[in-house]
This record gives structure tokens, C-alpha cells and sequence, in this order.
């Protein structure tokens, strides 16, 4: 072997700082395009995750109140039905002379125009 094809097949040396500062250099620059992709993915992921959470709200709460409705309208009809039928009564407690009568077992007379208050 002559020296020339010695040289040709030695290795070139680098010092282990050049080698290292561009390692942590291209590490850095690597790592943070990681963290820019995955920051991306993290903020929509979490804007994905906040709008399913909004929705299952929203649709707990339109449940919820769609419930508190049918309550209500059973109640209003109820009270309703309650009303008619006191509505029904107080015509018949009311009629002329059914309380013609009634005073008559009480021993009440008419009234005088003085006495009568009427109300609209």
C-alpha cells in the first residue's frame, strides 16, 4: 500500500463539540417543528373536544327544559280542568233563585239599591 491510499482510507476526525453543538442544534430545530405540528393538533384537538362537550351540554340542558315544559303543560291543564269545574260550581251556587231560596231559610230580606255592589 502506498501512503496515498493509507491517507484515502483514514476516517476525517471532527471534534466531538462540532458534531454535538449540530446534533442539539438539529434537535432543536427538529423538536420544535414537532411541537409546532403537534401544538396545531393540540389546539384543534382541544377546540374538537370543548365543541363535543358544548354540544352534549346543550343538548343535556334543551332535554332538561323540554322536560320542565311537559311538567308545566300537564300542570296548566290541571289547573285548567280545576278551574271549569269551579267556574261550574259558582254558576250554580250563584243562580237567582237558588239564592232566593238560601235567604229564604235564613230569614234574609232583598236588598235595598244602597246595599248592592256590583263589580265588572
Amino acid at each position: 500500500m502506498n501512503t496515498r491510499s493509507a491517507t484515502v482510507r483514514m476516517p476525517q476526525r471532527r471534534s466531538y463539540g462540532q458534531s454535538a453543538k449540530k446534533s442539539v442544534v438539529c434537535s432543536k430545530s427538529f423538536l420544535s417543528e414537532i411541537l409546532k405540528i403537534s401544538g396545531r393538533k393540540a389546539a384543534c384537538f382541544t377546540f374538537a373536544l370543548g365543541i363535543l362537550l358544548l354540544g352534549l351540554w346543550i343538548s343535556h340542558e334543551i332535554r332538561d327544559v323540554a322536560k320542565e315544559i311537559e311538567q308545566l303543560q300537564s300542570e296548566m291543564n290541571h289547573l285548567s280542568a280545576q278551574n271549569q269545574e269551579f267556574s261550574s260550581k259558582k254558576t250554580l251556587l250563584t243562580r237567582h233563585d237558588q239564592l232566593k231560596e238560601l235567604g229564604k231559610k235564613l230569614r234574609l230580606h232583598p236588598p235595598t239599591n244602597s246595599q248592592v255592589i256590583t263589580l265588572h
